[in-house]
């Protein structure tokens, strides 16, 4: 019996140190980028709050879906180091990133999708949240 438990717990404990090693969210770089917030007006009634880079615009879009990859940590927003910016694996980051609160409680990762991409269909990495600023597409 004791031999049982000791195989249980040893089969637990590897179970669960996988999961963390491949569940790992990439840290902040050492030279991370900061995001500045801007305010997206889509209609006179109807702006978002979205953030730029390299002379790019991205909003939120939806909730990254399950088994979607982090890719790298690019920085995190202006005014909190927590509040980071990740590219998505496999999609162009200049189309496509993921924003999350590493140190939040019950925080869901958001995939932030670049204006520019408006009109064409996005990949199937979100549960989009049906903003009426993409859903003109």
């Amino acid at each position: 019996m004791q031999k049982t438990i000791s195989m249980v717990s040893a089969v637990t404990l590897l179970t669960t140190a996988l999961c963390l090693t491949a569940c790992r969210i990439p840290d902040l770089p050492d030279d991370p980028i900061v995001f500045p917030k801007c305010t997206v007006q889509n209609t006179p009634d109807d702006s978002y709050i979205g953030i730029e880079w390299d002379g790019r615009t991205y909003v939120m879009y939806g909730a990254l879906k399950n088994g979607v990859k982090y890719g790298e940590c690019l920085g995190y927003i202006e005014g909190d180091e927590n509040d980071r910016i990740y590219t998505v694996e496999d999609c162009p980051a200049e189309q496509y990133l993921i924003n999350f609160y590493v140190h939040g409680e019950m925080e869901q990762a958001v995939v932030m999708r670049e204006l520019g991409t408006k009109g064409s269909s996005a990949p199937d990495i979100a549960d989009a949240y049906g903003y009426e600023i993409w859903k003109a597409e």
